[in-house]
C-alpha cells in the first residue's frame, strides 16, 4: 500500500542503497524525505495522479507529470515498469553489457497483462498492445506459476481472454496481498520449479476462497447498513453515495467491497476499515464522479491518499471519519445528477439471431482485447421467447432462448436472482462467443440484459 517508514528501514539495515517503487510512491512525499535522511535513493514508478508536492526523489517516472511527453497517459503500474525496463535494456545493449545476446522481454509481457487487466486500465492504445500479446504468452504456459494457477482455475488448452485474466487469475493473484501473504504471490511468478508452483497455486486458491468468504460477510453487511437507511420505495435517503465504516472490517477487501456496491447501487461508495484511531478507506466512483478529486476537497481530514479517477484508496483518523462523510455525500450531491446514477447499456446494433454464425465471431473476436474503453460489442435482439432459466454457480443465470424456431444455449453473469424467467416477447442484449466442448463448438450467447 505504498512506501512506508517500517519497510524503508528494513531495506537500510539490509544494506541497499536504492529502492525502485512500482504502482506506489508519487503521494508518499514525507516517506521519501524519511528515505533520503537513510541515505536511500528513491527511484519512483508510477501512474497514479500527480498530488501538488511532488516528492523529492532522484527520479520519477509517470507519464501523467505535466512535463512528462510520453504520449500515452493511461499505462498501468505495470506498463511504466515495462518502459523502464525497455529503456533499461536499451541502454545496455549502448553499453555492450549483454555477452550472451539481448533478452527478448516479450515473455514478461504475461505479467504486463495481468496487472494491466486487473488494475482495469483502459483497453486501447499501447495497452491494448501489451494485453494483446500478455495473453499470447498467458496461453503458452511460458511461466510455471501461471500455468499452475490456470490449472486451479479449471482452465486448460484455452485461449485466454482478458475475462479470465480479470475474474479467475487476478483475484487469486491479489488473494494474497489483500490477506497479508503477498510474498506468496511473488514466489508464485517467480519460480521455475513445477512442485513449488503447484503448491503455492493450490495456497493462493484457498486464500481467494476466504478472501471470498470475508468479502460475502462484509458486502452483506454493508447491504444492510444501506437498505436500513431506505425509504419505502427503495431510494438511498438524501445521498448520491454510499458512505460506511466499521470495525473488523478488513482493509484488503473493502476495495472490492466497494465495487459490488457501485454495480449494486449505481453510485460512488466509499468504505472505511477502522482500526483504533486510524480507519483505511477505498472509494469506487462512476462515471459521472473523479473520485480523486473528490478526496482532494477533503485533503485537511486525510493523512495520506492516492489513486485515478475511477477509484481510490485513503487513511483518515477516526475523529474525522464522520466529517469526512459529511463532506464527501455533499460533494457527491453537488457533482452528480440523478441521471448519472442511472445505468446505462449501449447496444451497438440490433440482429436477428439467425444472421449470427462462426464467422461473425470470428470478426468480432478481432477487435479484442476487449475491456475499458474498448468493450465487447453489444447486439440486441427482439421478439426472443424464453424457454427456460436456471440458476447456475450461486449468481449466473442459464437459459435457453427461442427466435424464428430455432433455440440458442445463453449464459447470464450475474442474472441469476432474475430466476426463474419464461415467457414471450423478451428483448435481449447479449454478446455471442464459441463455447467447445470436448473438442465440439458452438454458437452461444452471453445476456447482458432481458427486457
Amino acid at each position: 500500500y505504498g512506501l512506508n517508514v517500517d519497510a524503508l528501514k528494513k531495506f537500510s539495515e539490509e544494506g541497499a542503497n536504492l529502492v525502485v517503487t512500482t504502482d506506489c510512491g508519487i503521494s508518499n512525499y514525507d516517506e521519501v524525505v524519511f528515505a533520503r535522511s537513510l541515505g536511500l535513493d528513491i527511484i519512483i514508478t508510477d501512474h497514479h495522479e500527480i498530488p501538488d508536492k511532488i516528492p523529492p526523489a532522484l527520479s520519477i517516472l509517470n507519464p501523467k507529470q505535466s512535463e512528462c511527453n510520453f504520449p500515452f497517459k493511461e499505462l498501468a503500474g505495470v506498463g511504466v515498469v515495462f518502459n523502464l525496463i525497455m529503456a533499461l535494456r536499451l541502454r545496455l545493449r549502448e553499453m555492450n553489457y549483454f555477452s550472451n545476446g539481448v533478452p527478448n522481454i516479450k515473455r514478461y509481457l504475461d505479467l504486463v497483462a495481468l496487472g494491466t487487466v486487473a488494475d482495469l486500465m483502459p483497453l486501447i492504445n499501447e495497452n491494448r498492445i501489451l494485453v494483446k500479446f500478455g495473453l499470447d504468452e498467458i496461453t503458452n504456459d511460458n511461466r510455471e506459476g501461471i500455468r499452475a494457477l490456470k490449472r486451479v482455475c479449471g482452465m486448460r488448452n484455452t485461449k485466454i481472454r482478458t475475462g479470465q485474466v480479470g475474474f479467475q487469475l487476478a483475484p487469486r493473484i491479489n488473494a494474497a496481498g489483500r490477506l497479508g501473504r503477498a510474498d506468496i504471490a511473488v514466489r508464485l511468478l517467480t519460480t521455475e520449479d513445477k512442485k513449488e508452483a503447484v503448491e503455492l497455486a493450490g495456497l493462493l486458491d484457498r486464500e481467494n476462497s476466504s478472501r471470498k468468504a470475508i468479502g460475502e460477510k462484509m458486502l452483506l453487511e454493508s447491504i444492510s447498513m444501506i437498505e436500513s437507511d431506505m425509504d419505502p420505495t427503495g431510494r438511498i435517503l438524501n445521498n448520491k453515495g454510499i458512505f460506511l465504516f466499521s470495525e473488523g472490517w478488513h482493509p484488503g477487501v473493502i476495495g472490492i467491497v466497494a465495487s459490488r456496491l457501485v454495480e449494486r447501487y449505481n453510485r460512488p461508495a466509499i468504505l472505511i476499515a477502522v482500526d483504533g484511531d486510524t480507519g483505511r478507506g477505498s472509494a469506487r466512483g462512476v462515471s459521472g464522479f473523479h473520485i480523486l478529486e473528490g478526496l482532494k476537497k477533503c485533503d485537511s481530514l486525510l493523512e495520506r491518499y492516492g489513486g485515478h479517477k475511477a477509484a481510490a484508496g485513503f487513511t483518515v483518523k477516526r475523529e474525522n471519519i464522520e466529517r469526512l462523510g459529511g463532506d464527501l455525500m455533499k460533494i457527491l450531491s453537488e457533482s452528480l445528477i440523478n441521471e448519472d446514477l442511472v445505468p446505462e447499456l449501449l447496444i451497438d446494433i440490433l440482429v436477428s439471431l439467425d444472421e449470427l454464425d462462426a464467422k461473425a465471431v470470428s470478426e468480432i473476436e478481432n477487435l479484442a482485447p476487449f475491456g475499458p474503453l474498448n468493450s465487447e460489442p453489444v447486439l440486441g435482439a427482439t421478439d426472443t421467447h424464453v424457454l427456460w432459466t436456471n440458476v447456475v454457480g450461486e449468481r449466473h443465470l442459464k437459459l435457453k432462448v427461442k427466435q424464428k424456431g430455432e433455440a440458442w444455449d445463453a449464459i447470464g453473469f450475474g442474472l441469476g436472482d432474475r430466476h426463474p424467467v419464461k415467457g414471450h416477447v423478451f428483448d435481449i442484449a447479449f454478446s455471442p462467443y464459441m463455447d467447445e466442448w470436448r473438442g465440439v463448438k458452438s454458437l452461444k450467447l452471453r445476456v447482458k440484459e432481458l427486457y
